[in-house]
């Protein structure tokens, strides 16, 4: 995968990804538990993954999106931890939510890297030991009909609502994309807007 900031190998994507969703289950993340994931394009993959991973459900927000918009999102959907990047932080409104910033090191020990919204400072940056090979997902099980994330509407009508997809219907439209958009040597996913 390649961003403007760097270039991660499938296997350095796949390990930030179970750190990440190691993370969000020590912070009780689990099936159809909504995380919202307010980060520009490099890190978006990884959160996607890392959430889905895990077993919750993403809810995709645009920094882009004026303050308003973001806090009613995030309040709709009521969100329990937000993904986003140090950034960004100062320019996001206050979430109901605890903080995680993908740009900062992440451990195992939760406690360490969340951001305190009032000072928004760091409180502790620890990342993972040189020694650590692998990480225990521990026991996660999702079915189909578990929510795979929440996207909301654009809002023509006055108020944006949020659509609630499950796993079914994500894998449906992958296979239906695949045997719509599929070449003999290689299919790329990478314009399907999730």
């Amino acid at each position: 995968m390649v961003s403007e900031r760097e270039s991660l190998t499938y296997a350095e994507l796949n390990r930030r990804a179970d750190l990440l969703a190691q993370t969000l289950q020590h912070l009780g993340v689990q099936p159809d538990t909504l995380v919202g994931l307010c980060v520009d394009r490099a890190d978006m993959v990884i959160g996607i993954l890392g959430i889905l991973k895990a077993g919750g459900a993403y809810v995709p927000l645009d920094p882009s999106y004026p303050g308003d918009r973001l806090h009613f999102m995030l309040t709709d959907a009521q969100v329990s931890i937000l993904l986003t990047q140090s950034w960004l932080v100062e320019k996001l409104p206050v979430p109901p939510a605890q903080i995680l910033c993908l740009d900062q090191p992440l451990c195992p020990r939760p406690k360490f890297f969340f951001l305190e919204r009032e000072t928004a400072n760091p409180l502790d940056h620890q990342g993972i030991p040189n020694g650590s090979k692998s990480i225990n997902m521990g026991d996660c099980t999702v079915t189909s009909d578990r929510l795979a994330y929440v996207i909301y509407t654009s809002g023509s009508t006055g108020t944006p609502k949020g659509v609630l997809l499950t796993h079914r219907g994500l894998c449906t439209s992958w296979r239906h994309s695949g045997s719509c958009f599929s070449h003999p040597a290689t299919v790329a996913f990478c314009n399907l807007a999730l």
